[in-house]
């Protein structure tokens, strides 16, 4: 075999047993944000540097596109193993486009049997995931009500005023916030709830799948406020 043929089999089953994950972000805000500082996070972890890969692309669209796009980058780019998660929030879009979303991931999820597809909407929005690190929340309100809760939680904590563009809210949780009870909370929102349209399930969020998932490639102090130790 030629050294450049040996390079490119050796790179191949790096790649296949390093943890890829891709996200797709709906928006270039909020979300996007929030993953980029878990992800810096992980990445000043020594121990798992060449252990995962995370690639975040943001999608300036609505659910169904989210999904589309991501599906559209998979092929494109040849990916054949990894972890693929679309972050969105049912907000104003049609129920109907919330409900489909999640149904083709489901159904793209197992098609390959290196590829899992995986959706980590939020109904109503994303800030509930923040709102459930200070407290259990379970009212049905919309986004701009969350975002003026956190605004008087943040003061209350002289850590300023919550806004969509906040660069470094992935910090600020782990901080004054609890993880582990917004990955409670997210859980307790969701019991009972099988057999239910995403649609139908307000408040909730699943956005703690994708970040439990994470969590465990994170240095041992910050991975400490996310897990317990039988998780890790």
């Amino acid at each position: 075999m030629r050294r450049s043929e040996w390079k490119k089999q050796r790179r191949k089953e790096y790649l296949e047993q390093r943890n890829n994950v891709y996200i797709f972000c709906e928006g270039e805000k909020t979300e996007l944000l929030y993953f980029q500082g878990l992800k810096k996070a992980i990445e000043k972890n020594a121990m798992y540097q060449n252990m995962i890969h995370i690639d975040i692309q943001p999608c300036t669209t609505n659910t169904v596109q989210v999904v589309e796009k991501a599906f559209t980058y998979i092929e494109r780019n040849q990916v054949t193993h990894g972890e693929v998660w679309c972050v969105y929030d049912q907000d104003d879009f049609p129920k109907e486009n919330f409900d489909k979303a999640n149904q083709m991931m489901v159904q793209r999820d197992g098609s390959s049997p290196n590829l899992r597809f995986k959706a980590a909407w939020s109904n109503q929005c994303f800030e509930l995931w923040y709102v459930l690190h200070f407290d259990y929340y379970n009212v049905n309100n919309n986004r701009d009500q969350y975002s003026e809760r956190l605004t008087r939680k943040l003061r209350s904590l002289n850590k300023g005023i919550y806004t969509k563009t906040r660069p470094d809210m992935f910090e600020i949780l782990n901080e004054v916030g609890n993880p582990k009870n917004a990955i409670k909370f997210s859980k307790k929102l969701l019991e009972n709830k099988e057999g239910r349209l995403p649609s139908q399930i307000a408040p909730a969020t699943k956005v703690y799948e994708l970040v439990e998932n994470l969590a465990k490639y994170l240095p041992g102090d910050i991975k400490a406020k996310f897990l317990d130790e039988t998780e890790q």
